[in-house]
């Protein structure tokens, strides 16, 4: 918005619709009961969140009823999403497209109860398809390229400063109500 001189939208603003919209994902791998989409993968390894906060926080979910699903794009993520379900067995791996153009990647979005990543653009996506959103800042800062909503839309952490696993489960937590 300031690039383009105009003031940028209020996140809280009802009115903020981006058009998209997909119906979730009828999967049988997807769990039976709610699940969140974690979105453990991005462009640069600054921007990564440590592995023990993801299996904090997924660790929490499940004790919540809550399963955790793990996408990944290429090689490199699927292989940090097996990682990660590999050492929970209540984790569930499956890859989902990083691009917008793959429904199945915003039909499984579109069904999370809640959608938790680092700053990437399925993060972002999350937040426009109207997913509770809490996008993880680790190498960059929201302030910037934070997610925008109507719908609940938390951003945390900045550049060398990223939250731990418990201001993001508070922060899950409270969105799940």
């Amino acid at each position: 918005a300031p690039a383009f001189d105009y003031p940028p939208p209020d996140a809280a603003d009802p009115l903020l619709d981006y058009g998209i919209r997909a119906r979730p994902l009828l999967a049988q791998w997807l769990p039976p009961k709610p699940y969140a989409v974690l979105l453990s993968a991005t462009s640069r390894d600054d921007k990564l969140w440590a592995d023990t906060n993801w299996l904090a926080l997924a660790a929490d979910l499940h004790a919540h009823g809550i399963a955790a699903v793990l996408p990944g794009g290429s090689a490199a993520e699927r292989e940090r999403a097996a990682r990660l379900a590999a050492a929970r067995r209540w984790a569930s791996r499956k890859r989902i497209s990083s691009s917008i153009r793959c429904p199945p990647g915003a039909a499984s979005i579109a069904g999370a109860a809640i959608v938790i990543g680092v700053d990437t653009g399925l993060t972002h996506l999350a937040a426009a398809l109207g997913r509770p959103v809490i996008a993880i800042f680790a190498g960059s800062e929201p302030g910037l390229t934070g997610v925008l909503a109507a719908t609940p839309a938390i951003n945390l952490g900045g550049r060398g400063a990223p939250p731990g696993a418990a201001e993001v489960w508070w922060a899950a937590r409270h969105m799940l109500g």
